[in-house]
């Protein structure tokens, strides 16, 4: 298909930011953004620079920290100005649709070409071998063509933060906040100010903390992203760390607009640890082997709430299992990522036990049966594990340098549903929710290692 890259969320100005000699200064500085998307940049430092940093001899002592400071703050500053100027590149599955709508396009322009050409008796072209050259339908996408998305850009950031984890203070903003203190004398009443040093969400946060309450397709970069800025210690010894910064946006305390309460929470407050947890409750029940044959086991282990959740929210469980396997484990099928949701869906999802986005839903798990017979079991496409590993690394994360997010955290408890929708009196505590995750032969080896971290960490 036609090699389009990595489209800016919003497009660049024209005309405030030209100079007087006519160059688009504006323009260019985007454009010049976008050139590390297109060339796959990131992905190559991911993948290549860090780990040849982080093993050669070298690169030890005082030079690795050298190395890597340098490479956090110029990864915060780049990540800062995508955010600050509206050109943080689509996700993957918005450059998927993309480009098989433009592949359509382009195929349905030529096969109306191809038929007003019969239509006026040009002799159609057999392509040299004597046979008359129809396209039986559009070019299938080419994935080796994707550009650095939204997806590779916070993989960086997580991949530079895990390796060098005092690197993850750079891409906070940090912020003086004044603080007032009063005292009360049989003279008179006075009050005192202090001010100190505190990290504040950068602009970078905020702009896809706004991206995720608007479309859920950018789930997964909002949660690593997250999980990357709890490793960040205080800007001072006696501010909150990262850890604590994040506990308090996943538990209500405060917004990462900044503000405390009124309409902007109530529409920034979109996703909780409630929803996180209700996530995770989700994919246990959609990975057991016993939905997917439509047996309850041994008894009655898994009741009718159980099955009820298991065919999503707003899904349709006959339909997703009829989809292929292999087209969701690659991500390139119909449903391959996560598709529009809402605040209220979003607000749901920890009640009902699942991702609020229907298209979410049916693409997180497959069947590893064929789509002619009952399956044995379900697996994970490349969305649903890396939204998986993402929620496990966040708690993992912010548990083990927070006290106040662990108590919390294992403080959830889940109501469980039935079948009309009603609540049954039990509760699933978090717990039991990460220990379930344990019981499924089929999940992925490393994701299983992170569900243990996530539970000693707790």
């Amino acid at each position: 298909a036609g090699g389009s890259f990595g489209h800016p969320r919003s497009p660049p100005g024209l005309g405030a930011g030209t100079a007087a000699g006519g160059i688009d200064v504006k323009g260019t500085y985007s454009k010049c953004l976008m050139v590390a998307s297109q060339l796959k940049s990131l992905t190559f430092v991911r993948c290549s620079l860090i780990p040849s940093l982080s093993s050669s001899p070298s690169g030890t002592g005082g030079d690795r920290d050298f190395y890597f400071a340098t490479l956090s703050e110029f990864a915060s500053q780049y990540v800062d100005a995508l955010g600050s100027t509206g050109n943080l590149p689509i996700t993957r599955q918005e450059w998927l649709d993309d480009e098989t709508n433009l592949a359509q396009s382009e195929w349905m322009e030529r096969e109306q070409q191809r038929q007003f050409g019969e239509w006026a008796g040009e002799v159609p072209d057999d392509g040299g071998d004597g046979d008359t050259a129809q396209e039986q339908g559009p070019v299938a996408v080419n994935v080796m063509d994707r550009p650095d998305c939204l997806e590779d850009v916070f993989a960086l950031v997580s991949s530079v933060c895990e390796t060098y984890p005092a690197g993850s203070k750079a891409f906070w903003s940090v912020v003086v906040e004044e603080e007032e203190e009063g005292s009360t004398t049989a003279a008179a009443d006075t009050t005192m100010s202090s001010s100190a040093l505190s990290l504040a969400p950068s602009r970078a946060l905020q702009t896809l903390d706004l991206l995720q309450s608007e479309n859920d397709a950018s789930l997964y970069a909002y949660l690593s992203f997250l999980a990357a800025l709890a490793l960040a210690d205080g800007a001072s010894s006696t501010s909150p760390n990262g850890a604590a910064m994040v506990h308090s946006f996943l538990s209500g305390g405060r917004t990462v607009g900044g503000s405390r309460g009124g309409a902007a929470a109530d529409r920034r407050m979109h996703f909780l640890w409630s929803t996180a947890m209700g996530y995770l409750r989700w994919y246990a029940e959609h990975l057991s082997p016993d939905e997917s044959t439509g047996d309850d086991g041994n008894g009655a282990k898994k009741g009718a709430g159980h099955h009820r959740r298991a065919s999503g929210p707003g899904t349709d469980g006959a339909a997703s299992a009829n989809e292929s396997s292999t087209s969701y484990y690659y991500g390139v099928g119909s449903g391959g990522a996560s598709g529009a949701t809402s605040s209220a869906d979003a607000d749901n999802a920890a009640t009902s036990g699942g991702p609020a986005s229907t298209t979410s839903t049916a693409a997180a798990v497959a069947s590893s049966g064929n789509d002619n017979g009952p399956s044995n079991g379900k697996e994970l496409d490349e969305v649903g594990r890396n939204t998986l590993a993402a929620l496990l690394c966040l708690i993992s994360n912010v548990a083990s340098k927070s006290p106040e997010a662990r108590e919390f955290i294992l403080g959830i408890r889940l109501p469980t549903l039935d079948a009309n929708g009603a609540e049954t009196g039990c509760r699933d505590g978090s717990l039991e929710i990460l220990f379930s995750l344990l019981t499924i032969s089929s999940l992925p080896v490393d994701i299983m290692g992170m569900a243990f971290v996530a539970i000693a960490n707790l």
